[in-house]
């Protein structure tokens, strides 16, 4: 899944690609527990984020820990986090966050990029998008997306597909993306029944990223 990532990452930089480098070095992106949420500060930006499901109450994240993934650039931090046991060579599913610098953009295009990078890793026939709520305005509700099966651009993903849902949030200095993603054997998207998830999480969790989801400005 690496290189879905990847992939996504080079689409959306190109929005950001005309924006000077800051000249000013700022301090490395920090992860730590806030009550029952996560956050992520980097970029003078600071990140609210529902804590995985999986994750005892209370428990905290050990940013070092091999299950935990954060990788920092002048003008990009992405967090990666797996189940115990679980990684990037092996996950069934995993939570991820993004800060960028890019407070030129327009939010709503930002997403159809990142919606365009993960259509082109699915077969046509098997990929839907979904939205349990409307968009209002600039506020932009979770969006769900269903891949029932990886086209072969994605060597070792054979026969598998996932589900995803993604809420993206904007501040005056940049972009914030928070997503969860679930793997498992091809499925058709038409049918729940046979999605890798249980509906009722993807509402609970969805909930969750339109309730606890927040970015802000780091003083």
């Amino acid at each position: 899944m690496q290189q879905i990532r990847f992939l996504c990452l080079a689409l959306v930089a190109g929005l950001a690609a005309a924006l000077p480098v800051a000249a000013a070095e700022t301090a490395g992106p920090v992860l730590s527990r806030a009550g029952e949420q996560l956050a992520l500060e980097a970029l003078e930006q600071r990140l609210l984020m529902p804590a995985p499901d999986w994750l005892a109450a209370g428990a905290e994240i050990d940013p070092n820990a091999p299950e935990t993934l954060l990788e920092a650039d002048a003008q990009e931090v992405s967090l990666l986090l797996y189940p115990r046991a679980e990684s990037e060579a092996f996950w069934t599913t995993r939570v991820g966050a993004r800060l960028s610098l890019d407070g030129n953009a327009n939010l709503k295009a930002y997403r159809d990029v990142v919606i365009i990078g993960y259509a082109q890793i699915c077969r046509p026939e098997l990929t839907a998008f979904f939205q349990l709520s409307p968009d209002q305005g600039e506020e932009l509700a979770p969006l769900g997306f269903a891949c029932g099966g990886y086209n072969d651009r994605l060597s070792g993903y054979q026969g598998k597909g996932e589900v995803m849902i993604m809420r993206f949030l904007k501040t005056a200095r940049g972009v914030g993306v928070v997503y969860q993603e679930w793997l498992g054997p091809a499925f058709d998207p038409a049918t729940p029944a046979s999605w890798p998830v249980d509906t009722a999480l993807i509402e609970q969790r969805v909930a969750q990223f339109e309730a606890e989801v927040a970015l802000g400005l780091v003083d």
